[in-house]
């Protein structure tokens, strides 16, 4: 099985923009988005995004985490005031930790050794974790999970 996965952390407003956040937060992120059109047949963001992104697309998942959440430790407390400010003006979640994950089964010859979950139990290898300090910096910046699994063979 073919796994291609990626974490990345945002935080999202309609008002502040994303230069704001980065004068806010101290931290320059690596993508930002333009808040646009709230016109539902034009996709182009309803909000302002503010981005950090893991560089190791080839890791588990949850190891993408863990360098996420070392390099934005940090500024945790800054993240945090921004976020309970943010969330009193908006509606939802304003900072959310999001992990995607596309699986797709190969023929055997066509696996990649640096595109594989390769399991340590014989099992089949496809589960993460989130440790304390994950967890932790979650709760303490009101962060939010979204985890998207995609079966690409459907």
């Amino acid at each position: 099985m073919r796994v291609h996965q990626y974490a990345y952390f945002a935080l999202r407003s309609e008002r502040l923009s994303a230069q704001e956040m980065t004068a806010r937060v101290g931290l320059e992120p690596d993508r930002v988005t333009l808040r646009g059109s709230r016109i539902p047949e034009i996709p182009i963001p309803r909000a302002h995004g503010w981005e950090v992104t893991c560089p190791l697309s080839a890791s588990p998942i949850d190891e993408q985490v863990s360098w996420l959440i070392e390099r934005l430790a940090p500024y945790q407390d800054r993240i945090g005031a921004l976020v309970v400010d943010l969330d009193r003006l908006e509606d939802g979640s304003t900072a959310c930790l999001h992990l995607v994950r596309h699986f797709e089964v190969e023929e055997p010859a066509a696996t990649s050794a640096s595109a594989t979950t390769k399991p340590q139990n014989g099992g089949p290898g496809l589960g993460w974790h989130l440790d304390q300090p994950v967890l932790t910096f979650l709760a303490q910046t009101g962060t939010v999970l979204d985890v998207d699994e995609y079966d690409m063979n459907t």
